[in-house]
């Protein structure tokens, strides 16, 4: 017999924010509004998705987390760096764990080596709540 432990709700929270920063913060400055769109009828990162194969125990939603949070670090660090071949390894490792889970992130480092200057973006967070 063997025990697991379920995630807690905590940590399911923190794979969404985790996710909608990538949404919200991540691909407006590296693609176009109507390939985000596309990102999302795709199902990338979707938990829908993901529950195929992932069954809430807490070493699973602890690789989750920490691939997708350095993945975030390694888009983050590459905007002041040249991509090395460190970051290349680093990258697709934690893409293969997120595949493990059915979380698909069909992309290269290459599609994050350069950001846009001018973002206007629908899937961008508003700077404040205030109507104009």
């Amino acid at each position: 017999m063997k025990v697991v432990y379920a995630s807690t709700p905590e940590q399911e929270k923190q794979i969404e924010e985790l996710i909608t920063y990538f949404y919200s913060d991540i691909f407006p400055s590296y693609f176009t509004d109507e390939e985000i769109t596309e990102m999302e009828k795709n199902n990338i990162l979707s938990k829908v998705e993901m529950y195929k194969h992932y069954d809430g125990t807490v070493k699973e939603a602890i690789q989750i987390i920490t691939s997708l949070q350095v993945i975030i670090h390694i888009i983050e660090t590459i905007q002041y760096e040249n991509v090395s071949e460190y970051h290349r390894t680093v990258f697709e490792k934690n893409i293969s764990f997120l595949e493990k889970y059915s979380l698909s992130f069909p992309f290269q480092i290459e599609n994050f080596s350069l950001p846009k200057t001018n973002i206007i973006s629908y899937y961008c967070k508003p700077n404040n709540q205030f109507l104009v």
